[in-house]
């Protein structure tokens, strides 16, 4: 397990130098400053705009997060191909199984450090009410976690056949539209075409993976109670088998691919 985490400690160096963690950080800075402006001027004083603050800041959140976990994955690979790094790499002893292993690692470290931090800030400055569960709060982090993690690993996988910024486009399209694309898509095939239509559009996404179904921070922020147990194992177990599948194709074609 050594080799794999000196590979990541090596992704991790790469995002310290890098300027996208202190953009989002900035972006962040512009949401507290306003946060504050309405703070001073009574403008959250209502139950309903602290509701709406401290979801559009958890909302915030995850959005960068999971940018930065696309931006990242989808370099790990094409670079080391395009910069011919990967050679001197393999030629120690270390296989490319820990090779992409230790850079999910990596870049998996940046995603959920990166929603840990992000989430502080946005709710540490927000007035608590009393019906919001920190138990919630928790298991919306947990799966938020995974959702990245099967973020990562889909965007690993096609970063091996495909230039990096479409690798990371067509992941946080997926991450951000896939629901709103297929429901219109399931909306206007099931008009011209029948039911039998739709139902098809709507197994693959099923079968893609639903990011969304991970979502739990607006439901935290809105006061609703905490997941049944029974539940949340569900929506954990189904984003974990997206996971496999996921990171076993990033697997399959980084062996097969030629360098």
């Amino acid at each position: 397990m050594k080799q794999p985490l000196l590979v990541a400690e090596g992704v991790l160096l790469q995002f310290m130098r890098r300027n996208e963690f202190y953009v989002v950080l900035i972006l962040l800075g512009i949401y507290l400053a306003g946060l504050m402006i309405l703070r001073l001027t009574g403008g959250i004083d209502s139950v309903e705009m602290q509701r709406f603050v401290l979801a559009l800041g958890l909302s915030l959140s995850a959005s960068f997060a999971a940018i930065l976990v696309a931006a990242f994955a989808s370099r790990q690979l094409p670079e080391e191909f395009e910069n011919r790094t990967l050679h001197p790499l393999l030629a120690k002893p270390i296989s490319r199984s820990q090779v992409l292993l230790g850079k999910f690692l990596g870049v998996l470290a940046i995603g959920i450090g990166s929603l840990l931090i992000f989430t502080l800030v946005c709710w540490v400055p927000v007035p608590r009410l009393e019906d919001q569960d920190s138990l919630l709060l928790l298991q919306a982090l947990f799966l938020r976690s995974i959702s990245l993690a099967m973020l990562a690993a889909m965007v690993m996988a096609l970063s091996v056949r495909m230039p990096a910024v479409l690798a990371g486009g067509i992941g946080l399209f997926w991450w951000f539209l896939g629901a709103t694309l297929l429901g219109f898509l399931a909306n206007q095939i099931g008009r011209t075409n029948g039911a039998r239509a739709s139902a098809i559009i709507e197994r693959v996404y099923d079968v893609l993976g639903d990011f969304m179904a991970f979502d739990m921070l607006d439901a935290y922020a809105r006061g609703m109670d905490p997941l049944p147990m029974g539940h949340l194992l569900a929506i954990a177990t189904y984003g974990l088998v997206f996971l496999v599948l996921f990171y076993a194709a990033a697997q399959l074609l980084f062996q097969r691919k030629t360098l």
